[in-house]
């Protein structure tokens, strides 16, 4: 007995045996239209299908086209990034080294070896080297004027306002007109505190060393620069003080307190009758005249 299988046949062609489906819309083809058309059930799905591929194409290559310019627009941003940071680092190289002057030496002046800056007076330096006051130009080095007094030797304290410069140690204060040249001394003996100078440069407070009654007294007093003459002076009571400065218009000085001296009575001790005799019988032994008398006595006897 004889099975045959009853096949469908192709639409377009009714004789032939279906053997697969159109690429494009998925129809049922036989042989002679894979011959004619490929894998299509009409030369019009295989266009479509050759359309439809490249506009696939034709949307990868754009998407990759996209990628490339963005990488592209990526590496000129590393690269002008890169650009500008070399030439910021070679714009401060060429600064640094020839249009920066810090740490670099501008000038120099030659003084000597306790000279010391006094002030900065009108952009210029203050310098009191020796018995002289230097004025120096800042910009280039140069003693524009220079006030030669030799009490200027061994100070080493200022105080500078306007045109008026006070220089002062322990010993001794003066007042300097830095316009005129002129100056006024203050002689004074302080002991172990620094003479304050009052903001205003009217007055000066120092505490003088005197000695009364074999005994040193250390007296805090008040001089008027003006006039250079004391306004008032009191005694301390205190060992050693220091002058602090001036809190609420009042001098605050801050010293020991000085320690009482309790005399103490000494008991002399009475000799006795017996020691005495005894020095006495001593004294007339060491006595050669005694001696004498003495053996006189005995060759008459």
């Amino acid at each position: 007995m004889d099975l045959k299988v009853k096949r469908d046949k192709c639409s377009k062609h009714p004789e032939e045996d279906l053997t697969g489906r159109c690429s494009f819309c998925n129809e049922q083809i036989c042989q002679v239209c894979i011959n004619e058309s490929g894998y299509f059930c009409s030369v019009d799905c295989k266009d479509k299908s050759a359309e439809s591929v490249s506009a696939i194409e034709k949307d990868r290559q754009e998407h990759s086209y996209a990628q490339h310019e963005k990488s592209l627009a990526l590496i000129k941003i590393i690269l002008r990034s890169f650009a500008v940071i070399l030439i910021l680092g070679a714009g401060y190289i060429c600064y640094k080294l020839f249009l920066d002057s810090s740490g670099k030496v501008i000038w120099s002046s030659t003084t000597s070896a306790d000279a010391q800056i006094a002030a900065y007076y009108e952009k210029q330096l203050l310098v009191l080297d020796g018995k002289s006051l230097k004025f120096i130009n800042k910009k280039n080095g140069k003693v524009n004027k220079s006030i030669d007094n030799k009490d200027f030797v061994g100070m080493n304290h200022y105080k500078l306002k306007e045109d008026r410069l006070i220089i002062y140690n322990y010993i001794r204060l003066i007042d300097l007109n830095l316009k005129t040249g002129e100056s006024s001394k203050l002689m004074y003996v302080t002991g172990y505190s620094l003479p304050f100078i009052s903001d205003d440069m009217s007055k000066a407070y120092y505490i003088a060393q005197t000695r009364a009654d074999k005994q040193l007294q250390y007296k805090l007093t008040c001089v008027d620069l003006a006039t250079k003459k004391d306004l008032w002076s009191t005694d301390t009571g205190l060992q050693y003080p220091i002058l602090l400065g001036i809190s609420n218009g009042s001098p605050v000085v801050k010293g020991q307190s000085i320690p009482k001296v309790e005399k103490i009575a000494v008991k002399k001790k009475k000799k006795s009758r017996r020691s005495k005799r005894t020095k006495k019988s001593k004294k007339t032994e060491t006595n050669p005249v005694v001696k004498l008398a003495k053996s006189k006595t005995m060759l008459l006897s």
